[in-house]
């Protein structure tokens, strides 16, 4: 199958790259990392935010991951409290990917862990967000109902020369020992074989419409069903936004519904809700 776009991903680990040169050795967009939790409070990477720059700054293509560990919904909540709030006012090509490959997850079962993937996927739909989630060709064939998730994009990393999952997906990791000119050690490689960039032009997600899922102080922006700050949401904690469902078929799916948030008082609250597609492209959200 033929990429459509040469890539790598970076974290902290990269230590400071020097994206100019990583631009002039063919790499075309970069996966940069939010932040994980490690199994306790979330942090976000201290490279984040110089990494996208970096990398924008040397006409690359960005998006962004995060390594979770959340084994509750109350965990995945916490979780997207801190990245949200790093995402914000940002711009990216690819989208905002779920990194569950934790064996730590494993002993939630198949379908429990399926459903709290999808239920952060949701939230950053609803957050105005393109979200994916990335894992290896064993932990999704053992531990993930792939088929429930179909809708969203899939990262696969599969180092054998060829990945053995039989399903689709959209990036491939084909490498974690690639050596890039402005990268000291190694580095993970990917394939993209998708351009994102017209889907999110069209919804506005990632930052492409209305703001980015955040509400400013003057109450301009759109929550999509999740209302952070002082903006689309009122001081009882009450936010509306319009739901987007990443549909399949197409892959053009389009849900828009009320999403009602409950917060704490200071206009901080999510909506949560399924979204689907049909054959043809069109969604339905219920957020």
């Amino acid at each position: 199958m033929a990429f459509y776009e040469r890539g790598m991903d970076v974290s902290r680990y990269q230590g400071l790259v020097n994206w100019p040169a990583v631009a002039g050795a063919g790499i075309q967009f970069a996966m940069v990392r939010i932040g994980s939790s490690n199994g306790g409070a979330a942090y976000v990477d201290p490279y984040f935010q110089r990494n996208v720059q970096g990398a924008h700054d040397a006409g690359l293509k960005v998006g962004a991951y995060y390594f979770t560990y959340a084994k509750t919904r109350d965990q995945v909540n916490t979780e997207l409290e801190t990245f949200l709030l790093a995402l914000a006012g940002l711009r990216l090509e690819y989208p905002v990917f779920v990194d569950v490959e934790s064996n730590q997850l494993t002993g939630l079962g198949r379908q429990p862990l399926t459903e709290l993937v999808r239920y952060a996927m949701d939230i950053l739909d609803q957050s105005g967000w393109l979200p994916g989630y990335y894992t290896y060709t064993a932990f999704a064939q053992q531990y993930l109902d792939t088929q429930a998730l179909a809708a969203y994009p899939l990262w696969i990393a599969d180092y054998r020369g060829y990945v053995g999952y039989s399903g689709s997906y959209d990036l491939w990791q084909y490498s974690t020992t690639g050596q890039v000119a402005g990268v000291e050690g190694n580095v993970d490689l990917d394939y993209s074989y998708k351009n994102f960039l017209p889907l999110l032009q069209e919804t506005g997600l990632n930052g492409y419409g209305n703001g980015s899922g955040y509400g400013n102080g003057n109450g301009d922006g759109y929550g999509n069903g999740y209302s952070y700050g002082n903006g689309y949401g009122d001081g009882d904690g009450n936010g509306y936004g319009n739901g987007y469902s990443y549909g399949n078929g197409n892959g053009n799916g389009y849900g828009n519904g009320s999403g009602y948030g409950n917060g704490n008082g200071d206009g901080y609250g999510y909506g949560y809700g399924d979204g689907y597609g049909d054959g043809d492209g069109n969604g339905n959200g219920d957020s």
